[in-house]
Formats: C-alpha cells, structure tokens, sequence
C-alpha cells in the first residue's frame, strides 16, 4: 500500500545514532585549561557525564537539525520544540523526506507528537480532497507497528517516548559518557555559544545498548538491520556549554549504502512545549484505517 510506505519514509527522521578521534599528550594538557576557563571538568568523561546529569532535570528544549539517510540523495530537516521526559511531546516541522510531497505542496510537513502518536498537517489540496477534507494524519506508531509484518518495523514502534529521547541529546550524551576514548578538541564557539567540543568513538553494540526502552529481540532485530547494510559504528561530536548542556550533537558514519550524517543544534533548555492534538473530525487516524482494511480482507 503506498500510503504505508510513505508513512515509513517520512518517519525516518525521528530516528538518531552515535561516534571518534585521537589527540597529543600535548594537545590534551591544552584542552584542559580550556575547560577549566569555561568552567567544565577537566576531564572528558566528567564533563559528559556532568551534561548526562544536567539533561535528566532539563526536560526540554528548542532543535533544529538535519539527518542525511544512507543511499537517500538529500537531507531531511527538522525544527520546532520537544520535551522528552514525561509526557514526551514535540511541535514543529520537518521537510526533505521522501514521498513529502504527497502531504505537502511545498515539501515542509508541520508535525506534532504527543500521547504515543505522531500527527501531520495536510496541506496537499489534492491529498486533503482525496481524505474526504481532512487536514490531519494520525501515525499511533505503537498500533501500526502491532500491524506490520516487518520486524524492523515492529522493534521501531516501541513507543514515542523512546523516539523523542533519541531525537533528543539523551541517548547520545549517555551513551559517549561511557566511552571511555572520548576526548575533547578544545574551545571552540558554536551557534553564538562559548563551547567546548568533545569526540568519541561508539560500536554498534554500544549504540543499540544506549537505545531506551527495548527488548534483547527488539535490539538484534535492529543490530541485524544496520550491520546489513555495513554500520559498524559511529563517530560523535557533541558540543557543550559553560552550563554542560549541549549546544550541537552530531553523529556520523560510512556505510556499505552510503553516508550517514545526524545533525542537531539545541537552544532554549526548559521552554515550555504546548501540543494541541487537532480534533478527530479533522484527523485522519492510519491505525484505524489499517485495522478496518485488514478487516475487510478477512471477510
């Protein structure tokens, strides 16, 4: 079914990974005395692990960011607010990703997350006529999973909240926080910030056991699918603050399809993110549509 698969396509950016470098003995002891200067640990290790503590009471922030899929020709974009402790919501757009176009005539999708769901404005008047006038789509990510056949699918559909921490800098500060090669490459300034930047090295054992939230099948599922198209690993780059809360995360590798680049800058830690779920009338839920289709097969 072709709505299905663009479904799928378009919710490919809600997806996030992790990642490398090396430096002198000399270039160390300079990187220190810079962090001492912006008021972080010294120390790496101490320093992400000050940001992973910071993050578990910053509960929200603003993001803007691209993620560039192996073998996809251009990046997809995204921007607007998310909040991804209890009760993990998001407002904003996204654009760029493939078979958009069917929901929008300029290509960028307003989008909302809240309650286990994803909810798309239809702007496409011909998709809007052929919807009966509806100008919502509902994706309940954890019922269409229940739906798939797939079992990529079936692992990705674990929750919203899980989704929202690996768009959000959680996962990822977790996750190099442990790695014990991280190393900072110094100050530097980065959307206007005074930052220190920090690089690391992550497996892809260490990725799949940084993700929230899933089962021991869930993640070989998922290790299954990466290493069959060459992901090995990923290398990380993660800026912070003088408050140890990070400024930029990027996260990038080399594939056997292609690169893979996720980039994402945060601003405003704590801004209060306000989702209106559009009325049902409006919104056309995909779940429900499946089951009533599936139904109708059966009989």
């Amino acid at each position: 079914m072709r709505t299905t698969r663009t479904v799928a396509a378009a919710t490919v950016a809600v997806l996030a990974l992790t990642g490398l470098t090396a430096c002198s003995t000399a270039q160390k002891a300079g990187n220190e005395a810079a962090h001492a200067a912006a008021g972080l640990p010294a120390d790496a290790l101490a320093a992400l692990g000050l940001a992973n503590t910071h993050l578990q009471s910053e509960n929200s922030a603003k993001i803007t960011g691209t993620v560039q899929q192996p073998g996809q020709a251009a990046p997809e974009h995204m921007s607007g607010a998310m909040a991804w402790g209890s009760g993990a919501r998001f407002t904003g757009t996204m654009a760029g990703a493939p078979g958009m176009s069917q929901f929008s005539s300029d290509g960028t999708v307003p989008f909302l997350m809240t309650g286990g769901a994803m909810y798309m404005k239809l702007t496409n008047p011909t998709t809007v006529s052929q919807l009966g006038g509806k100008q919502w789509m509902k994706l309940d990510f954890a019922e269409i999973a229940a739906l798939s056949k797939n079992a990529q699918a079936s692992s990705l559909g674990a929750g919203m909240d899980n989704m929202l921490k690996q768009m959000s800098p959680v996962q990822t500060v977790r996750a190099v926080s442990a790695d014990k090669g991280v190393h900072s490459l110094g100050a530097e300034t980065m959307d206007g910030q005074q930052t220190t930047h920090y690089t690391g090295h992550l497996t892809l054992d260490q990725i799949l056991a940084a993700m929230p939230g899933l089962t021991a099948s869930q993640r070989a599922t998922l290790g299954a699918a990466d290493t069959k198209i060459g992901l090995t690993g990923e290398d990380v780059d993660i800026w912070l603050n003088d408050q140890a809360l990070p400024v930029r995360v990027r996260e990038h590798a080399t594939t056997g399809k292609g690169a893979m680049d996720i980039d994402r800058h945060f601003s405003d830690y704590g801004v209060p993110v306000s989702v209106t779920v559009p009325s049902a009338a409006d919104t056309l839920d995909l779940a429900a549509m499946l089951k009533k289709a599936e139904a109708a097969a059966k009989s």
